[in-house]
């Protein structure tokens, strides 16, 4: 009989960063393969998880609307812990440092369920930056089975955290062999259907230089978020040959204080968030990038695109050490200096010689670990 493994998704990037290792394990049939849906992210979760095809459950677990950590907590709690018994799961995938992986991975112990753990070792030791995200990787880290690293640092942070050698893969991300298969179906076809979905969303593309701009984190929120819009409003106002393109995210704080700073600007443009696609697309697009997300320290490296990381601190150092990313934080000072230099850098300097992240067949390390593994 075929052991049952079930993919438990929550957010956006959980979808995103799965989906291919999910399909993957599909497509080789040596497993039951099913997948879970917390509802975690309900405006920006749905057209993700049928891009990757997954085939959540068809009973709906409770559609989460409060926005505070705890109650999200007891709600996914029972309708998951449920689930996994009534189907007789053996083993989960969860991925990273959300709510729902951390919630996941502690039902899954309590029920002696095996966790595998993608995008396990990263790693900033401080427990408020990221927040609540940090934390999260370390309790998702002290009861895991099996640890899938992005990179060979991150296994050496399990290491030292005492993790056996044996229950690590140094696999890759597995948004990199995400963001592989969506570049190979570029054409001008594929590039004007793109380009027009876009355009619904709020935005034009066109040949006009475009600085593609997205913030969430909630360690940002209150003063450093008021900050970083000013400081985007600076700019936008001294380089006015440029567009700054929002993407909102759904958060009621983040849509609220973007549309207080930032609303009705003559080359800044608030969007709604876009598809997977699309967003791949407009980082393309983009001369580069400010952002306080995680997912975009990966995938930039791919598109050869610099960052501006509008974080304090990250659990990904392998692009600020190679210098594709400049951390910032929320600095008006930093986040114009760096800016400045990178105008001019983009224009001429092409120094991305590959991505420390992954090379598109992290899904392919992940099946055969597990398979001789489990």
């Amino acid at each position: 009989m075929r052991k049952k493994i079930c993919f438990v998704i929550g957010t956006r990037p959980e979808i995103i960063k799965l989906g291919p290792v999910y399909n993957y394990f599909r497509k080789k049939r040596k497993f039951h393969v099913s997948s879970y849906f917390t509802y975690q992210h309900t405006e920006i979760g749905q057209d993700v998880i049928e891009h990757f095809n997954f085939k959540i459950q068809k009973k709906k677990a409770r559609i989460i609307k409060k926005t505070d950590l705890n109650q999200k907590m007891s709600s996914i709690i029972i309708d998951l812990k449920n689930y996994l018994i009534k189907n007789n799961i053996s083993g989960i995938f969860v991925l990273g440092d959300t709510l729902t992986a951390m919630i996941a991975s502690i039902v899954a112990f309590n029920l002696k369920v095996k966790i595998f753990y993608v995008e396990s070792g990263l790693r900033t030791y401080d427990h408020l930056e990221p927040w609540p995200e940090e934390g999260y990787r370390r309790l998702i880290s002290s009861v895991a089975d099996y640890h899938f690293c992005p990179t060979v640092a991150n296994k050496k942070n399990l290491l030292n955290e005492n993790i056996n050698n044996k229950k690590i893969c140094v696999s890759g991300n597995p948004a990199i062999d995400a963001i592989h298969n969506e570049i190979k179906k570029y054409n001008k076809k594929y590039e004007l259907k793109l380009i027009n979905k876009i355009r619904k969303k709020g935005y034009q593309v066109s040949n006009k230089k475009l600085i593609l701009v997205t913030i969430h984190r909630r360690e940002n929120f209150g003063k450093r978020f008021e900050n970083i819009c000013n400081t985007i409003k600076y700019l936008s106002k001294v380089y006015k040959n440029y567009d700054f393109v929002i993407t909102i995210h759904p958060n009621p704080y983040v849509k609220k204080t973007l549309m207080k700073y930032l609303a009705n600007k003559k080359n800044i443009f608030l969007i709604k968030p876009l598809f997977y696609p699309e967003f791949i697309f407009a980082l393309k697009k983009s001369t580069f990038v400010l952002s306080d997300s995680g997912g975009i320290q990966e995938e930039l490296p791919t598109l050869k695109k610099y960052l501006i990381l509008l974080r304090e601190k990250t659990e990904r150092e392998e692009t600020i050490k190679l210098g594709y990313s400049f951390i910032c934080g929320s600095s008006k000072k930093k986040i114009i200096n760096v800016f400045r230099k990178l105008i001019i850098k983009s224009d001429y300097d092409n120094k991305f010689k590959y991505n420390p992240f992954g090379d598109g067949k992290s899904s392919a390390r992940i099946y055969n670990f597990v398979k001789r593994n489990f």
